[in-house]
Order: C-alpha cells, then sequence, then structure tokens
C-alpha cells in the first residue's frame, strides 16, 4: 500500500510539472513581455516564472526546476537571443527557486513556525532577490561577452559593464515580480495538494 501511495504521488507531481509547464508555456505567449528599457530587445521581464514557483513551494525545489528548464526548452523555438538568454533564464529561475524553498524551510526551523507562513515566505523572498542579484551578475558576467559575440555589439569595457548592469538589474526586478506578490496563490495551491496527497 505504501508503495502504491508514494507511486501515486509521484504521478501527482509529475502530471503537475507538465500542467505548470504547458501554463508558463501559455504565459509566455498570451501575455506581453515588459520591456525594462524601451528598445532593447533582450531585457525583457515575464511571469512564466511564477508556475515554477508555485511548483517548487508545492512540491519541491526539483520540480520548480524541471518546470524552469523545460519551459525555457520550449522557449528556444522563439528565441530571440540564440539560447543565450533561455540559458540566463534557466540559472536565474533555478536560483530563485532553489533559494525560495530552502530559505522558507530554514525560516520556518528558526521561527519554529511553518515554512511557507506570510513571515518565512517574506524573509525569504528578501534573501532570495538579494541571491537573484548575485547569480545573475555572476551569469551576465560569464553570458554577456558570448551574447555580443554572437550578435554582432562591439566588445567594449563599457558596452560590457552596461549589458551585465542591466541585466543585473532586470534580474532584480524580475525577482522582486515573480516572488512578492504571490504568496497568497502558493498557499491556496499547497492546501489544494495537501488535501489531494
Amino acid at each position: 500500500m505504501k508503495v502504491l501511495r508514494a507511486l501515486g504521488k509521484m504521478c501527482l507531481w509529475l502530471l503537475m510539472v507538465a500542467v505548470m509547464t504547458a501554463l508558463s508555456t501559455v504565459i509566455y505567449l498570451l501575455f506581453p513581455e515588459i520591456p525594462l528599457v524601451p528598445g532593447v530587445e533582450h531585457l525583457k521581464v515575464d511571469f512564466s516564472d511564477i508556475p515554477a514557483l508555485v511548483t517548487t513551494c508545492t512540491v519541491g525545489p526539483v520540480y520548480g526546476v524541471a518546470v524552469e528548464i523545460f519551459k525555457n526548452l520550449i522557449h528556444l523555438f522563439r528565441t530571440t537571443t540564440f539560447g543565450i538568454g533561455e540559458l540566463m533564464n534557466i540559472g536565474i529561475g533555478s536560483a530563485i527557486m532553489l533559494s525560495m524553498w530552502g530559505g522558507c524551510k530554514l525560516f520556518g526551523k528558526l521561527l519554529k513556525k511553518e515554512p511557507y507562513s506570510s513571515s518565512c515566505y517574506y524573509l525569504s523572498a528578501a534573501v532570495t532577490i538579494v541571491i537573484t542579484i548575485l547569480v545573475g551578475w555572476l551569469l551576465n558576467a560569464a553570458l554577456t561577452p558570448v551574447f555580443y559575440r554572437i550578435m554582432g555589439f562591439p566588445l567594449t569595457a563599457e558596452a560590457l559593464a552596461a549589458g551585465v548592469w542591466g541585466s543585473t538589474l532586470l534580474n532584480t526586478v524580475k525577482g522582486a515580480i515573480t516572488i512578492l506578490p504571490f504568496w497568497p496563490l502558493i498557499r491556496v495551491v499547497r492546501r489544494g495538494v495537501k488535501n489531494t496527497v
């Protein structure tokens, strides 16, 4: 009986990954990306990371990162960045998912509260935004020169610094938009999944 219950739970979680990947793709295709800097094609914020965050907070980081990877693989069919943007999104999205999950668990233990209580969630969100900035800066420092070479942009120090810092600003805004407003949604989905399993 335990084996069947575990198998059922695994099937439910895999189904959730598939549904959330599909939802991320629909959000990406139907809702417009918001340009952070008008006229700069590759610096845009979209809302397609939200289903991955909900998945992470509901069933765990492995499944949330899986949603992040699958949605970016699907995005490759419409890329304007030759896959560099999608690689960045996987890195930034994974940093968001892993640090939110780990932060909620850590603050839950430290504060002796349920890990996804509002206080644990928002403390974890603050830490996650800082981690997102650091990871984004490192990824941008590594991948911006590659992107500039592929796109034929000049590789001057000023241009690279503008690209790295512009993308770092994007990652800050993206992290805040993805995390901060969605605690109530995550609460509802967690309760629903908990009652189902």
